[in-house]
């Protein structure tokens, strides 16, 4: 029997459970493996366990077999949202599922008529000829320690239960997902005590409240991580210095702030689970009433109505001490920003005051570079002056180098005076003569032109090259 027959029976579905049948099957492949048989029959209960394959995994179960158990056992619809709540995933969603969910249905001539909890008993006693089924499922979140080496040692983990009995022959079917390795030995030592003479519980609301106290142990210990945490982060808001950081003083960074904001949020989904768990124990309490007025509850229907109030004032004691822990943050909170803050305008005031003095710095500098910027205006000008005078001065012995060149020529033996004489041997005049090795000047004065000229040249590709280099 498949989930086609499943869906069969189900003539009547509301919008609401359509929407969720098509998001179940969405969600098929994130929530079951493709070839899975792991499967544990509770033989004693009537009952079936499905376990994941890990935290934040697939069950160990197809969606071939795990349909067939819905249909044989023609489990209500909303069942499928608390399913929903598991399977692969990267991260917690906050998704706990329905909560608790439950109603007692009239079967008769193939027709279900669908009766909530809390309707008045003679309302039921009634229709006693009929057969009267009750059905019930919840998630029960709770934290547990994953023995992982790093990151949190806790992680919040879910345990579903889906649990229906027929209240003429007390027959009860249970389904229970990921129920931890405490939780399952607790139901199997309870089934051996409390298990009757024809295979079933005479009160089937003992086993809920075995299922509840099992996930409960581990809160006040999860809690009190918390509140270390937390006593981490207050010890550092309370005793650090509001100033400025000295070397022995507490380290408060930003970092803190966002550790404190985690932790808020492990509160607050901490809080929520616990109210989950409390709004569960009131549908049990609710479902409980009804069973006791059909005179569903054995003689031990005492001991259950006092074990679920010592279960509801432990979730109520965790709630407070929540509660407690969230306004202590609060105030860890304010005053770890007033603590950044303050050190913050400290931090705005010294860099104030270090601008400040690289101001008055800049300052300063700006002031004698202006007055070398005046000297060596200064300084320009008698250059430009003295620049001027050397022109001048270049431009007279410009002037007068011709002269000085014929000058000296004539002053030297390249070229001399002879005198003339005339026949009678009187002098009538002189005339110049030029020296036979006047050729011997001319060349070496071009030779050595050309030298000078050539050294020139090739000292200045010499610099040209190292200045390239």
């Amino acid at each position: 029997m498949g989930c086609d027959q499943w869906e069969a029976h189900m003539h009547d579905l509301t919008r609401e459970d359509e929407r969720t049948l098509q998001l179940y099957h969405e969600d098929e492949p994130r929530l079951f493996s493709s070839e899975g048989d792991e499967l544990e029959i509770l033989t004693d209960m009537y009952g079936s366990l499905v376990s994941q394959q890990f935290s934040f995994g697939r069950f160990g179960l197809s969606a071939e077999a795990f349909n067939s158990i819905l249909a044989f056992e023609k489990v209500f619809p909303p069942y499928l949202e608390a399913v929903r709540a598991f399977g692969s995933k990267l991260k917690d969603n906050h998704n706990n599922g329905v909560g608790i969910c439950g109603h007692i249905y009239e079967s008769a001539s193939g027709t279900d008529q669908i009766i909530p909890y809390g309707r008045p008993p003679h309302f039921l006693k009634s229709r006693e000829a009929k057969t009267w089924t009750a059905e019930l499922c919840y998630n029960i979140p709770y934290p547990a320690l994953n023995g992982r080496n790093r990151g949190s040692p806790w992680s919040e983990r879910l345990t579903g239960v889906y649990h229906q009995v027929n209240l003429q022959t007390s027959r009860s079917c249970w389904i229970l997902l990921q129920a931890s390795a405490y939780t399952r030995r607790r139901v199997q030592e309870a089934l051996k005590i409390h298990t009757a003479g024809d295979g079933v519980s005479q009160n089937p609301t003992e086993l809920h409240l075995i299922l509840l106290s099992s996930t409960e142990t581990q809160w006040s210990e999860y809690i009190e991580y918390l509140d270390a945490r937390l006593d981490d982060l207050d010890e550092k808001a309370c005793f650090s210095r509001v100033g400025k950081q000295c070397h022995h003083d507490y380290s408060v960074t930003f970092s803190d702030y966002q550790r404190l904001h985690l932790l808020r949020q492990k509160l607050l989904k901490a809080s929520a689970d616990l109210a989950t768990c409390r709004d569960i124990a009131v549908g049990l309490e609710t479902r409980y009433k009804d069973l006791k007025d059909r005179g569903m509850t054995s003689s031990r229907s005492s001991t259950c109505s006092h074990s679920l109030a010592v279960y509801m004032n432990k979730i109520v004691h965790h709630q407070r001490a929540i509660s407690s822990s969230l306004q202590r943050l609060k105030g860890t909170a304010a005053l770890l920003n007033k603590i950044l803050e303050f050190r913050d305008i400290e931090t705005l005031r010294e860099t104030n005051r270090a601008m400040q003095l690289n101001l008055a710095t800049l300052q300063h500098i700006a002031v004698q570079t202006q007055r070398e910027n005046e000297t060596l205006s200064r300084i320009a000008k008698q250059n430009r002056k003295d620049s001027m005078k050397l022109k001048a001065l270049t431009l007279i012995a410009t002037v007068y180098l011709p002269a000085t060149l014929l000058a000296t020529i004539f002053s030297s033996s390249l070229i001399s005076a002879v005198p003339a004489i005339s026949i009678d041997g009187k002098e009538i005049g002189a005339h110049f003569s030029i020296f036979r090795q006047f050729w011997v000047y001319v060349l070496g004065t071009f030779a050595l032109t050309g030298v000078t000229l050539a050294a020139f040249l090739f000292m200045n590709h010499r610099w040209r090259k190292q200045v390239e280099v």
